[in-house]
């Protein structure tokens, strides 16, 4: 017993020196800004000599753990700025180091970026498989683009639709509308009223506000639920900066203008920033006003000559303006709080191609509004399963009005749709050895109000409290569970695994006929879907990676397919049909991109194969296929699952840097649909369509020269036929020479001029219900301090 004694004594001895023996560990800390003094985001931070380390956040800030005592030297990388060393860095344990705020230069061409809405986690475009856009501040700023579509106009695998002045709708792989999701800071636009045509509600974004705008092109319900079809559109608002200068307070300032001579626009922005290193607010509002827009001049079809005065299209011009406020609080290093409120209010918006056509006298969206806040908390809580978490609780209201009179004696009929949404957001991300898993659950639910009055021609209301566009008090909820793996089977191979299960409720009553307001019926319907996806990337070495994907995706039937009651896109009206099912698709891409100093190439080709495809079906109505609504004859209409369609096509883009200062660019994107079940071309199909053009950039000037282009669209669905907006015969091809030219007067001082269509081309892109504006100057100026 004494021998075991002394030998325990002993060897505890021996482990009290060897624990002893063991250096302190601390932390080391800091953050890493661009040259403007903004915070650099998934910047790599290694310690050389432990071949170890982190990223930085979205505030640029870093934060490495358990670091033995000692001296080191930093590592710091960013595809997009010139990497640096720090070198003898010394840290002591048992406390935190932190380092002095590391500036990055940046490098001349910044090809590429990095995209959260892919993956739900911060990836550099490089590392995911999926076909994404990210149009940074800069480009936007550089675009020079009245709304927030019109800044899209130029990405590849982009096609933007303009049925009105105030509207702009995206299509991506053939697709639009509800079957695109848009989203704001990674929140749900897309409520249960979206329509199944092309809309507005992209412009309803004060593009003004933007950090940047992502675009995942195919799709993404795996990740972020039903009408991801198309694609994703992700708008990301600017956040506050925190100080580094040590300063109880700091603020920034920025004033913006925009003056463009096509449709007279004038357009200002103040915003103010005001901030210390735990806190900060910004605030920003914008004012715009449009006149009527000028087509071009220069016109080789006769069928785009309709306009209403002229060369002016009469009316369409509106007011806007938008709000948006954002505080940030730092709880401490790991814990974030981030409150934001946005407003964005449109004017009396004529939707033009109804009086080009001569069936309205009177058709305004009036009001659009648009209002959303949202909390989120954030924490870096790295225990168990979760390196991070993330909960989101936000409110999103949209109201829409539409007034409309057929003729100067007839009836003015006013209709009011106002959907409040809630949405809870939950989202946990793990980085394990070799995995990132990423998991989550949100929830969001609309409640509809939905009415109608009748004025005689002086304005005296006859009726008023009717059924509306949608069921007054309708509800439509939803409620989805994901998780995706990214697992790194080596240097060179990534594959991703996604799963999602989603499930839909939606409880109304639908009024039997647009004639009268009785005999409701209620309409209870539960909807359900589980998808999954696969993405590999093989990295062949640093310049060459090639990607594959297959993805299931779906929409569920909303309320505007399931219970809209009123005029629909052309000389149609659409009625309620309650029997549909879910559209699904499986969709499978191939893409191969090639990505050195001097040159960037990217092709993607796809196929989607589309199941129970939701479309306009010819109907009838108390047995008759037409209704005579305000004294016109219109056909009736409504959703149906008129069967099984694909759609397939290329997406190419290319850019060339010639030295330091010239580089060219072109991107070409052609996309093929055909519903195999009817015969027929898919609708809403974009021509072939694309942009070249030259860039020269040194020190603070930047010009560019592009041209902007579209072949002929004839292939068109029966629907489209029924379409006023296109032309008999299709809709004609056009090209535009642009002009562009930007200068930093001095420090925070930057000046841009503009010639948009040079050649006062008259064009209209596919599908839009408006021309193309004519040879356009515009002058920006901007001032930030």
């Amino acid at each position: 017993m004494i021998r075991i004694l002394i030998t325990g004594v002993f060897l505890l001895l021996i482990l009290i020196q060897v624990a002893s023996a063991q250096p302190y560990t601390g932390n080391l800390s800091g953050r890493i800004l661009d040259e403007q003094g903004q915070p650099i985001p998934d910047a790599q931070i290694k310690i050389e000599e432990l071949d170890r380390g982190g990223f930085t956040g979205p505030e640029g800030k870093f934060l490495i753990e358990d670091v033995p005592e000692g001296v080191y030297t930093l590592v710091i990388t960013h595809l997009g700025f010139t990497s640096k060393q720090i070198p003898a860095v010394t840290v002591t344990g048992r406390g935190t180091t932190t380092v002095e705020t590391i500036q990055l230069a940046e490098k001349i061409v910044a090809l590429e970026g990095t995209i959260v809405t892919a993956t739900r986690t911060e990836k550099n475009l490089n590392d995911i498989s999926t076909a994404a856009n990210v149009l940074t501040a800069d480009a936007i700023r550089i675009r020079n683009s009245k709304t927030s579509a019109e800044a899209l106009r130029e990405e590849t695998g982009v096609f933007v639709q303009k049925t009105n002045h105030g509207g702009g709708s995206a299509i991506i792989r053939g697709l639009s509308s509800n079957q695109i999701l848009l989203m704001v800071d990674g929140i749900r636009l897309n409520n249960s009223t979206y329509r199944l045509g092309n809309h507005q509600y992209l412009t309803t974004v004060d593009n003004n506000m933007l950090d940047r705008i992502e675009v995942v092109r195919g799709p993404t319900s795996v990740l972020h639920g039903s009408d991801a079809l198309g694609g994703t559109v992700n708008l990301i608002t600017r956040r506050p900066p925190v100080s580094e200068s040590g300063k109880s307070i700091d603020y920034n300032v920025r004033v913006f203008g925009r003056h463009a001579t096509a449709d007279g626009e004038n357009m200002a922005r103040g915003e103010v920033a005001v901030f210390n290193h735990k806190i900060a607010l910004l605030g920003g509002f914008s004012a715009k006003k449009f006149d009527d827009l000028r087509r071009g001049g220069n016109s080789s079809h006769p069928e785009l000559e309709n306009s209403t005065n002229g060369l002016l299209q009469t009316p369409s011009g509106f007011s806007a303006y938008d709000f948006d406020s954002k505080l940030f609080y730092e709880i401490d290093p790991k814990q974030q709080l981030l409150l934001a409120i946005q407003s964005s209010r449109q004017k009396e918006v004529p939707r033009y191609d109804k009086y080009e056509s001569g069936k309205n006298v009177l058709w305004l969206y009036d009001p659009q509004e648009r209002d959303l806040a949202y909390l989120q908390y954030l924490n870096d809580v790295n225990a168990g399963l979760a390196s991070n978490l993330r909960l989101t609780l936000s409110y999103n209201r949209q109201k829409e009005g539409r007034i409309t009179q057929s003729d100067v004696d007839s009836d003015i009929n006013t209709e009011r749709d106002n959907v409040k949404t809630i949405g809870l957001h939950a989202q946990l991300n793990r980085n394990l050895n070799h995995h990132v898993l990423t998991y989550g659950a949100d929830f969001y639910a609309d409640d509809v109000a939905s009415t109608r009055s009748i004025s005689d021609a002086s304005g005296e209301i006859i009726s008023e409290g009717l059924r509306g566009r949608f069921p007054d008090g309708a509800g439509y909820r939803s409620l989805g569970i994901f998780a995706q793996d990214e697992i790194y089977l080596s240097e060179h191979f990534i594959t991703t695994l996604g799963l999602r299960y989603s499930y839909f409720n939606t409880e109304f009553d639908v009024a039997a006929s647009p004639s009268t307001e009785t005999g409701l019926n209620t309409v209870k319907q539960n909807f359900n879907a589980l998808t999954g996806s696969l993405g590999l990337l093989y990295k062949m070495n640093q310049a060459l990676s090639i990607s594959a994907n297959a993805a299931q995706a779906f929409r569920a039937p909303n309320l505007s397919d399931l219970s809209k009651l009123g005029e629909s896109k052309g000389a149609t009206f659409e009625v309620p049909n309650t029997n549909l099912e879910p559209e699904k698709m499986l969709s499978f891409d191939l893409g191969i991109r090639i990505h050195t100093p001097t040159f960037h190439a990217s092709v993607v080709g796809y196929y989607a194969a589309i199941s129970d495809l939701l479309a306009s079906a010819d109907a009838t109505f108390n047995g008759a296929p037409e209704i005579i609504v305000g004294g016109d004859t219109l056909k009736v209409k409504h959703k149906e699952n008129i069967g099984n369609a694909f759609i397939t096509g290329v997406e190419s883009a290319f850019q060339y840097q010639f030295n330091r200062s010239l580089n060219g660019y072109f991107n070409l994107t052609y996309t093929y649909g055909q519903n195999t079940t009817g015969d027929e071309p898919v609708g809403g199909i974009p021509p072939l369509f694309g942009l070249a053009g030259i860039r020269w950039q040194q020190d603070r000037f930047q010009a560019e020269v592009f041209a902007r282009f579209a072949a002929k669209q004839d292939r068109l669905s029966a629907d489209d036929l029924d379409d006023t907006r296109i032309p008999e015969g299709g809709t004609p091809a056009w090209q535009t020479v642009n002009l562009r030219a930007g200068v930093d007067i001095f420090r925070g001082t930057y000046l841009q001029l503009s010639l948009e269509n040079i050649f006062d081309v008259n064009y209209r892109e596919h599908g839009s219900g408006i021309n193309g504006a004519g040879r356009n100057f515009i002058i920006q100026f901007e001032f930030r301090r």
